[in-house]
């Protein structure tokens, strides 16, 4: 099946894994980029690759937590101010 969407997208040469496109979007508060970096994080979570988010090894979330991942070892996490209203 990857195999035959790369074939058919002239920008792969093999394999295509990833869906075309995509949907930026303005990270335009604190609140705002916290709830799409926690929406990322729980993904995995929501399809059963995992029972908590720092637990699967490709995601960022692992360091949020201060744990080990397998390929993002240098990520740069985004640090959580307390805002009281």
């Amino acid at each position: 099946l990857f195999e035959e969407e790369g074939k058919r997208d002239p920008k792969n040469k093999e394999f295509k894994v990833w869906q075309s496109g995509n949907h930026a979007i303005e990270l335009y508060s604190e609140k705002f980029t916290w709830d799409k970096i926690n929406y990322i994080h729980k993904n995995p979570v929501e399809a059963d690759f995992a029972k908590y988010p720092d637990q699967w090894k490709y995601s960022s979330a692992g360091n949020y937590a201060e744990k080990d991942n397998l390929v993002l070892n240098e990520v740069i996490c985004i640090p959580q101010r307390l805002i009281t209203v």
